[in-house]
């Protein structure tokens, strides 16, 4: 039986290009991802854009780690 695929998984299959000989799939030119939307704001210095790409990152790892650790009276 042929299942109808999602919209998400179409969106994924066209943003991706895989290569025929067998190398890494690449996202395509036009898929925006972090780096290239700091860049394309005006931002040119490798290693600005590189630490405003890590900044939600370490947000992400500061909030985890505030939620392990804060006491668990409820239980």
């Amino acid at each position: 039986m042929n299942r109808p695929r999602s919209r998400g998984s179409e969106r994924n299959r066209h943003d991706i290009d895989f290569p025929r000989d067998g190398g890494r799939p690449r996202l395509r030119a036009d898929h925006p991802t972090l780096p290239r939307i700091i860049k394309n704001s005006g931002v040119d210095d490798t290693l600005t854009i590189g630490l405003l790409t890590a900044v939600p990152y370490v947000v992400a790892v500061v909030a985890m780690v505030a939620w392990w650790s804060r006491p668990w009276a409820s239980c």
